[in-house]
């Protein structure tokens, strides 16, 4: 879950996986990002609204829903949302004409809708794979409401949940090397060939 992804994958073993979901348009964090600059509180805008979001606390917010995906339970679909918070604000003439508190329950309700729609669906794929353990990963894993959550519905479900410390929810870099690490002790290596060029050498299609 990050500002470029939003997936629920199937991992059998470092080099093995099965996409099982994903977004049909935008990734959570940019989500995130967009509706924070809607309500006028910066970037990055996960951690903006966030803050702002505990002002109200959950039950407090607007409601706001993320709908489901024809074809497939487990994919997202954030675009709708999005627009549904702009036009909320755009009815009562902007984010300048509202209140903090106004502003508070808004984020909350989106807040709220998208850590639910999130956390249904990786318990659903897990329930559905027979799966008993559950990784999170991405910078939108630092969300404290998403891991409160995650938690709850964790335990009820009997699903052990792996969350990284949010010291390594930042960035995409460690897990790349994580990965990158278990890969190379598995004997996988690159040849390093771009599949783009013809000619590694030959820069002029650069």
């Amino acid at each position: 879950m990050s500002g470029g992804h939003t997936s629920i994958f199937l991992v059998s073993a470092a080099n093995r996986y099965q996409l099982l979901g994903q977004t049909q348009d935008d990734a959570v964090g940019e989500a995130f990002d967009k509706v924070a600059k809607v309500l006028g509180l910066g970037y990055p805008g996960g951690p903006a609204i966030e803050k702002c979001a505990r002002a109200a606390g959950p039950a407090a917010g607007i409601k706001f829903s993320i709908p489901s995906v024809p074809g497939n339970q487990f994919d997202f679909s954030f675009s709708g949302i999005k627009t549904a918070v702009l036009y909320h604000v755009r009815d009562r003439g902007g984010a300048g004409k509202l209140s903090r508190a106004e502003i508070s329950g808004i984020a909350a309700g989106f807040q709220e809708a998208v850590c639910e729609a999130v956390v249904t669906r990786a318990i659903a794929a897990c329930v559905a794979k027979k799966i008993k353990r559950l990784v999170i990963g991405g910078g939108v894993s630092a969300n404290s409401r998403l891991r409160c959550l995650l938690k709850e519905k964790a335990v009820e479900s009997g699903i052990e949940l792996f969350m990284p410390p949010l010291g390594l929810c930042l960035d995409n870099g460690a897990m790349v090397a994580a990965l990158g690490s278990e890969l190379f002790k598995k004997g996988i290596r690159s040849d390093l060939y771009l599949s783009g060029f013809a000619n590694f050498n030959d820069f002029s299609q650069m």
